[in-house]
């Protein structure tokens, strides 16, 4: 088998899966065993801290209207935001739910921060 025969292959169940296939599928990779975090919305100031912390790799923090939002299915519970906030107010959800349809205009837009773009000359 070439490499290229090799490449075509289309990957086994359950391989670990990019970020814009989880965006694609809306769905968390399900070899994550970390819960998603979520944000307690009455503690935040919005300093934007856990979004700057957040791994690009995972791109699970947004600003959504008047709050920082984390999107669940986008969220691998790895905790590198939680000390980057100064309130205290992530946490792991055990009941988290899925993300609504609005949230997922966020991921891969000109807003996300997550993206890094390249700098026109």
């Amino acid at each position: 088998m070439s490499k290229a025969d090799i490449k075509s292959q289309p990957a086994p169940a359950g391989a670990a899966r990019g970020r814009d296939a989880r965006i694609e599928a809306r769905e968390r990779n399900d070899k994550w065993r970390a819960l998603p975090l979520v944000i307690n919305e009455s503690d935040c100031i919005r300093c934007d801290a856990c979004m700057r912390h957040c791994p690009p790799h995972f791109g699970a923090i947004f600003n959504w209207r008047y709050d920082v939002i984390i999107i669940p299915e986008l969220c691998s519970g790895c905790e590198k935001c939680v000390p980057a906030c100064p309130m205290g107010s992530i946490r792991p959800s055990e009941e988290w739910n899925p993300s609504p349809d609005e949230w997922w205009a966020l991921p891969g837009s000109h807003s996300d921060p997550h993206i890094r773009r390249r700098r026109s000359a």
